[in-house]
């Protein structure tokens, strides 16, 4: 069976929940009548739905139990999978809840747009579109997409946080992320889109191209592979310049540098790892580094630093020093 991913889940989530339209609804009974893999999901997200509909609070250790429990009783030959079943029940839940708040949030010709979301909280989280189409959610963010995504002339989601987009190619369909003060539009790339501090957004290009969009005053710029912009929330300018590839090194815990002074280095390590450094000695601070660092402690990517530019780094309680040999 082909893992599921998880436009899958939401879909079968909303279809028990009732909050779908006839012809998603119709979608679905055809995919359960074709799918074997499809079906199997929905028979164990029916069973978890029926285990614990009802409670207002959900407790995922607790669901896992009682379900096995009726698992058990019930003797089903079902292939129940621990990984599967967590994400599952949760899914679940969180789903059903969700779909009810944010039904209404949309109504275009007297028709409801129902909108489903997938969230990452204390760690990073990956889901992918009914069209094939990848997102890396960083921490404490939020994408928001219509149940009936890719149905229509445009497939649109909503972001509130970081996340690293993998669209896959579609010339008739342009993929649009929309943000709080801007819009990105593209049909086929790697991509990332960061809400910043302040309101301001900023946007990377890893591959392809993509077309960056101020709400408020039609401002626009397009960026290519290596390209980034800044969007000023205060004065609607877009900061074009170029990138250094270290924008996603929450989703590769990969640093690169080539021919960089050491300050850009060393302001790229702290955002990369939430410490501070200091320079000791300023004759040091003309130096550049060429370099990669991948899957590395902000202490071992110092002790290389150091060795390579022939300098001599300490750790003063919760701050790194560099200073000259």
């Amino acid at each position: 069976m082909q893992e599921p991913n998880t436009y899958d889940y939401d879909l079968l989530a909303a279809y028990i929940a009732d909050k779908l339209t006839a012809e998603q609804v119709e979608e679905v009974k055809q995919r359960l009548a074709n799918d074997v893999g499809f079906s199997r999901l929905y028979r164990q997200f029916l069973l978890i739905y029926k285990t614990h509909s009802g409670t207002e609070s959900f407790d995922t250790e607790a669901a896992l139990i009682k379900t096995r429990h009726k698992i058990s009783a019930n003797n089903s030959r079902s292939r129940f999978s621990y990984k599967l079943l967590l994400y599952a029940a949760a899914v679940t839940c969180l789903i059903i809840v969700s779909v009810g708040i944010v039904t209404m949030l949309g109504k275009k010709s007297g028709v409801e747009t129902q909108w489903l979301s997938f969230t990452a909280t204390d760690s990073i989280g990956h889901t992918q579109l009914g069209d094939g189409s990848k997102i890396t959610l960083n921490k404490n963010s939020e994408i928001k997409y219509a149940a009936n995504f890719g149905s229509q002339n445009t497939r649109e989601v909503s972001l509130n946080g970081e996340a690293f987009f993998e669209v896959s190619s579609d010339k008739q369909k342009p993929f649009i992320v929309k943000t709080a003060s801007t819009e990105i539009r593209v049909t086929g790339t790697r991509f990332l889109v960061s809400n910043q501090p302040g309101g301001d957004v900023m946007v990377w290009v890893e591959e392809g191209s993509v077309m960056v969009k101020q709400n408020k005053d039609e401002n626009s710029v397009s960026l290519h592979k290596g390209e980034k912009a800044l969007c000023k929330a205060d004065s609607n300018e877009i900061i074009k310049t170029t990138g250094s590839g270290n924008e996603v090194f929450w989703v590769e815990n990969r640093l690169s540098f080539y021919n960089t002074p050491l300050p850009d280095v060393i302001s790229a390590i702290e955002k990369a790892y939430g410490c501070q450094i200091g320079i000791a000695d300023s004759s040091i601070r003309q130096m550049r580094l060429t370099s990669s660092f991948t899957n590395e402690q902000a202490d071992k990517v110092l002790n290389v630093i150091a060795l390579t530019l022939g300098l001599r780094v300490e750790k003063q309680g919760q701050q790194f020093m560099l200073y000259a040999e």
